[in-house]
């Protein structure tokens, strides 16, 4: 009992403290489950001696649950395969390009594996996982990453699925913007968990691109319109008089 609960009931009183309780933290108590439901079945095993037919049962109840037990250890079950994640963003990278994490804080999925972006330039990535101490790492200021991704003319990015929820902070605002504004999409695959888009810089940006980074929509900023310089209009010609032409 002590293996079951003693684990949760900490981590929930220090959460009151700080926020620090995930699933997996305890995770291990399910051990104590086990035990618990061992000591039960011998409990009753010494009280009641089943006959052939409860065997019978509790066999086909067991098989009945093995598909259960086995399905999310398949790799069809991983809703976020980031082996897979890696090898997508190795095939579509080239030496020199530059890489995007939308979210900053899902660059761990592209971690599995170094060599997977080895070639490849983070273009937000301040401090890194290690010097950081941190999961995501140390991102740039948001200017800063819109200028950084104007210096390449090809970016792969490791997207979240479509329709799933994207932070607003600045920095990756900056991410979603520059390339609407500058780049257009060059093509995106599907995979387990998240998406690896490839957009190439559009030296001619369109006009009907969204608001960007700078835009008064997105970070509070002024606009500045072109100054217009007032021009003289011009004057009449000038005629010639001939002293002895009439008027």
């Amino acid at each position: 009992m002590p293996i079951v609960t003693l684990p949760c009931l900490l981590l929930l009183i220090a959460s009151l403290v700080k926020p620090s309780f995930v699933d997996r933290y305890v995770l291990y108590s399910n051990i104590g489950i086990v035990l618990l439901l061992g000591a039960c079945m011998n409990y009753f095993h010494r009280l009641w001696q089943p006959s052939r037919n409860a065997w019978i049962a509790a066999v086909a109840v067991l098989a009945a649950l093995a598909p259960t037990s086995l399905s999310p250890r398949t790799p069809q079950s991983r809703t976020n395969d980031v082996t897979v994640i890696g090898t997508a963003v190795r095939e579509e990278g080239r030496p020199g390009d530059g890489l995007l994490h939308l979210p900053g804080q899902h660059r761990i999925r592209t971690a599995a594996n170094p060599e997977d972006t080895r070639l490849l330039t983070d273009l937000v990535l301040a401090q890194d996982l290690v010097s950081s101490n941190t999961l995501a790492g140390v991102e740039f200021p948001a200017q800063d990453i819109a200028a950084r991704m104007l210096e390449f003319d090809r970016i792969v990015a490791a997207r979240d699925p479509a329709g799933a929820h994207s932070p607003t902070s600045p920095q990756e605002q900056a991410k979603t913007s520059t390339p609407r504004r500058h780049f257009r999409e060059q093509g995106t695959t599907h995979v387990s968990g998240a998406r690896v888009a490839v957009y190439v810089r559009d030296h001619d940006p369109s006009p009907k691109a969204g608001p960007g980074f700078d835009s008064p929509g997105a970070s509070g900023g002024v606009m500045r319109w072109p100054r217009l310089v007032p021009t003289r209009p011009a004057s009449p010609p000038s005629r010639c008089l001939d002293p002895e032409a009439g008027p």
